[in-house]
């Protein structure tokens, strides 16, 4: 049986967000990853 890769990822941030602008540039960042790993697929 073929169990398909599994993407995971993590960002750690510096301090808590009181702005959802604040998470553009790491959901950016994880958004990249994840596209390189369906690129990989």
């Amino acid at each position: 049986m073929f169990v398909p890769p599994r993407f995971s990822a993590r960002i750690e941030l510096p301090a808590e967000v009181d702005l959802a602008e604040s998470l553009v540039f790491p959901c950016r960042r994880l958004l990249g990853e994840l596209a390189g790993f369906l690129r990989g697929l």
